[in-house]
């Protein structure tokens, strides 16, 4: 084993207990016995196991930390120094460490080490008056809690339709426009509505006359047109157009209501329409325009064509956008009243669901100041694996059950020192469909950086691949992620040394592909993927494709 390019940051983030930290960590360097070294430490240092919480993503990340945690005090009290310990306790535990571990062998069950909605939900139970919630409550699991907001959804459903409110209830033009897909496309809604929460649609803006500016744009492009060479097929392309900015002209004074506003948002068939959507086709009549008014000349005119056509289609598509966002905000609305009858429903049960525990756990640190002063107390060192996966909610508990005082803002939350010690990689952020948010890490970050911007500590030896294979990654992926918008790049350094006699890193594997019906073979030639050739490396595996 080679001397570990990153062992002063190791080091530190194995002895630093009084600072928090946050350790960008990439692929394969050993997370996850760092955190487990780390925590150790602090139980070795006297902290009490009640006094830590470690957040992980899964349960089961959570039992195998706890497990780890357990077998390195084990080793410890037996006198054998774990690998990842070694710098950190060179000789050993002393006298103190010892009687410290020693005491915590006996409340090692009082250590919290759990996911972030098994947190949250310990600590709203702990408060249930100030949470707003049942004592008693049960949790749904997310089949069940799906189950529920669907039947909840259903009978509200029959219940708007059998009984419409207003000659243009959204919901019941709906239904008599769009009878195939009213459930879907309110229950789609619903379900992102019940998704996120806290969001709100834009408002409803159908001021301005949207309509003018697009008849406007059709007409300058009949002006234009009519002095030039004839072009047939631009010339009916105008005229279509001409038919489309007159379905919109002055249906927008005085503002639609829900019903028009569902007729406007579907158009005349037009032949300048794509297939299945109400999208414009650009006009692509370079040649035509050529044959009838010369190669240098055509071209030109087929430029300026193109441009003409461009402000049509941006002119329609705001007045589409504005039709668009007026009637998702009315269903909206309407949709209100299925929220909060799932929410009524889940009272007089006394249930809960998994997004509940984080919006009461938010609630309960962020509007009662006592409380949130008290966990931070309970508290005093909370670790975060995988941070990089986390939302902005779970990243608002977390900060400011570790702030001094609550800040306006989480992001300027002034953190007690040794309060947090986070662990994540922006380059794994893939959980976005789950609601993480990369930029909640961002902003973490940055709050880490202006309070103590030596605390971004960063580990880089990686102990799964041989040296060639890191020198191919870091040489392919340095520049992009290092670019605007990345979340950087930090190269990874090899610790496993290479053997006496090197082998190769790469393999070049041949695969059979039998023909596709309907495509000759000559349509599948023999490919390399370009990152071989673009980074000029063994350490990696080479594919060719055949077919049979």
């Amino acid at each position: 084993m080679t001397q570990l390019a990153d062992s002063s940051a190791r080091r530190r983030a194995l002895t630093d207990l009084d600072s928090t930290l946050l350790v960008e960590a990439a692929a394969g360097t050993g997370k996850t016995a760092l955190m487990a070294g780390r925590l150790t430490m602090l139980l070795a240092g006297g902290a009490e196991p009640g006094e830590i919480a470690a957040i992980t993503f899964t349960t089961l990340a959570a039992s195998e930390l706890a497990a780890r945690v357990h077998r390195y005090v084990n080793e410890l009290l037996a006198g054998r120094v774990p690998e990842p310990l070694r710098d950190a306790l060179p000789d050993g535990l002393d006298e103190a460490q010892r009687r410290a571990l020693s005491s915590t062998a006996a409340k090692f069950d009082e250590l919290t080490v759990v996911t972030i909605h098994a947190f949250c939900q310990t600590i709203i139970s702990s408060y249930a008056v100030e949470a707003d919630i049942d004592p008693g409550a049960q949790m749904l699991d997310a089949a069940q809690a799906a189950a529920a907001f669907d039947t909840i959804f259903e009978q509200w459903l029959k219940r708007r339709l059998n009984n419409p409110e207003r000659p243009s209830d959204p919901i019941a033009v709906l239904s008599r426009e769009d009878p195939r897909d009213v459930v879907s496309t309110l229950q789609d809604l619903a379900r992102f509505r019940l998704k996120h929460r806290d969001a709100r649609t834009l408002p409803a803006d159908l001021t301005g006359r949207p309509d003018i500016d697009l008849v406007e744009a059709v007409a300058d492009f009949r002006r234009w047109i009519a002095g030039q060479p004839v072009e047939p097929k631009t010339l009916e392309v105008v005229g279509e157009l001409e038919t489309l900015a007159n379905f919109y002209a002055g249906r927008f004074d005085p503002p639609p209501d829900f019903r028009r506003l569902w007729a406007l948002a579907h158009p005349i068939r037009l032949s300048c329409m794509r297939r299945n959507t109400f999208d414009l086709i650009r006009p692509r009549r370079k040649s035509a325009w050529e044959k009838v008014a010369g190669k240098d000349l055509g071209g030109r005119l087929n430029e300026e064509a193109g441009q003409y056509f461009d402000r049509v289609d941006h002119c329609y598509r705001v007045v589409l956008g504005r039709i668009a966002t007026a009637l998702v905000a009315s269903l909206s609305v309407e949709l209100d009243e299925v929220l909060d009858d799932y929410a009524a429903f889940k009272r007089a049960a006394a249930i809960l669901d998994f997004d509940d525990l984080l919006e009461r756990a938010r609630a309960l640190v962020r509007d009662h100041d006592p409380v949130r002063r008290a966990l931070g107390a309970r508290y005093r060192h909370i670790f975060v694996d995988e941070f990089q996966d986390t939302d902005p909610i779970q990243s608002e508990i977390l900060f400011l059950i570790a702030a001094e005082d609550r800040a306006p803002q989480w992001q300027d939350s002034v953190l007690r020192p040794g309060s947090l010690f986070m662990v994540g990689d922006p380059k794994q952020a893939i959980y976005r469909f789950r609601g993480a948010d990369v930029g909640s890490y961002a902003q973490a970050r940055s709050a880490i950086a202006r309070q103590w911007p030596e605390n971004i500590v960063q580990i880089t030896a990686n102990f799964r691949s041989r040296p060639d294979i890191l020198t191919y990654i870091n040489r392919c992926f340095e520049t992009p992620l290092s670019g605007a918008g990345q979340p950087g790049y930090v190269p990874l350094a090899a610790t496993i040394d290479p053997p006496a006699h090197e082998l190769p890193c790469a393999a070049r594997i041949t695969v059979d592909v039998p023909p596709i019906r309907g495509r000759s073979t000559s349509a599948m030639p023999r490919r390399k993927p370009s990152l071989n050739s673009a980074c000029g490396s063994s350490a990696i595996c080479t594919f060719e494709t055949t077919t049979a």
